[in-house]
């Protein structure tokens, strides 16, 4: 009996034993499921702050091209009109040689 006594003490203290790693296992588990938590709510938050920076951005360089677009459209306008000058003070040129030759012819 004092066998069995024993026996049965050293399948309790076993029991124990591993109840207490698996004990250990579950709360390890359970830090890391919590540290994941964590570690996804922050990639979260640095996903929504890159994506409100890449939205700041883009607002900016359409609003850049705007302006260039702008620009670039006042100089063609503004090319237009020299040439449209250019092309009036040619022909008013023209114009002055023909009535120079004939007041000298």
């Amino acid at each position: 009996m004092a066998a069995a006594t024993l026996e049965n003490a050293a399948h309790a203290t076993a029991a124990a034993a591993l109840v207490d790693r698996e004990t250990e296992a579950v709360r390890q588990l359970q830090s890391a499921a919590v540290d994941l938590r964590a570690s996804a709510a922050a990639d979260r938050a640095v996903a929504a702050d890159m994506q409100a920076q890449v939205s700041e951005k883009m607002a900016a360089m359409e609003e850049q091209l705007g302006k260039e677009t702008s620009q670039r459209q006042d100089v063609e306008d503004g090319f237009r009109k020299l040439r449209s000058k250019m092309v009036m003070t040619e022909k008013l040129v023209k114009m002055g040689e023909r009535a120079a030759m004939q007041e000298v012819g």
